[in-house]
């Protein structure tokens, strides 16, 4: 029988929901992180804080500088950090919204002709209003007895009678979020495939910019029909065209996705609203894209080797 690894990295459900705050489980947040790792000024940002910045460094220091600086103290130092460690330490104080998310709840289910013992139904009611209730905000609250011998059809028809008919001012919205993600709805294949991009940018400068978008897979017209390993001159007029037409959507993507990274460093994910950026260094980006690897290979063979599974 295989046995089911629970790795201490992995990221749970119940990680996104603590006493006090709670989040919507999204890829954005892990996405967001990646792309700060790329971030020219998120890194800029690091060495200033690091003490570690040069003069030559700091003529280079955009002019919003002190809005990546604010992100930069908000989010810290993610070079050498696992998501779920950095998400539990300060992820969901930064993008949580104050509260738990209210639930509905079953307090009791009394069948019939059941005496009912009302110390323990207290304590149950108590509990719910004290506890759960107070973990959500203690938001309006409405206490109904349900007889379970109704048809459902007529339970859910009184149910929403009742709720039209009740009249409550509803408490002020919860503060938000320290930052707050741009769009309720990603597109986490475009948003992985486009930081990729930039990645195998950074491991390939000198690679064709065709090359470079049927590798990320940024097209899903043109990437398939493109082999990135394929031979420098192309079959015939519609490869040429093809490696055209790709090589102009791989220069905008790579162009979208710098905007994107850097409007990161400022606090906005995903944005690609038009911004002056500083350039990339490629270069750096793989550096620190390698190092990041190998620390987090070292990091789970020595948890592995703890656990007497290597």
């Amino acid at each position: 029988m295989t046995t089911l690894i629970r790795f201490p990295w992995t990221t749970k459900t119940d990680d996104f929901s603590v006493p006090g705050l709670h989040s919507k489980p999204s890829a954005a947040y892990f996405l967001m992180i990646g792309a700060l790792r790329i971030s020219p000024s998120y890194e800029l940002a690091r060495k200033v804080r690091a003490g570690e910045i040069t003069r030559a460094e700091k003529k280079k220091l955009p002019k919003d500088f002190d809005q990546v600086l604010a992100t930069f103290d908000l989010i810290g130092d993610i070079d050498k950090i696992n998501f779920r460690y950095w998400w539990l330490k300060r992820g969901i104080a930064i993008f949580g919204t104050p509260y738990n998310e209210s639930q509905l709840g079953v307090i009791d289910i009394l069948s019939a002709g059941q005496e009912i013992d009302f110390a323990d139904l207290n304590k149950r009611v108590k509990k719910n209003l004290q506890n759960e209730r107070a973990f959500e905000g203690s938001p309006p609250t409405i206490l109904l007895t349900i007889p379970l011998n109704l048809e459902k059809t007529a339970i859910i028809r009184k149910i929403k009678f009742l709720l039209k008919e009740i009249h409550i001012e509803l408490p002020k919205t919860p503060a938000e979020p320290l930052i707050k993600l741009m769009h309720k709805r990603l597109n986490r294949k475009a948003t992985e495939n486009g930081l990729n991009l930039l990645y195998l940018k950074s491991t390939n400068p000198d690679m064709e910019l065709w090359r470079l978008g049927a590798r990320a897979k940024i097209s899903e017209t043109y990437s398939p029909v493109l082999d990135y390993k394929g031979p420098r001159k192309p079959k015939d007029a519609t490869e040429i065209n093809d490696r055209i037409i790709l090589s102009k959507i791989t220069h905008r993507t790579l162009r979208r996705f710098e905007i994107i990274v850097e409007h990161a460093a400022r606090g906005k994910f995903p944005c690609d609203d038009p911004i002056e950026i500083i350039e990339f260094n490629y270069q750096v980006v793989q550096e620190k894209h390698e190092s990041f690897n190998k620390w987090l290979k070292e990091t789970e063979d020595r948890w592995k080797k703890k656990q007497g599974l290597s």
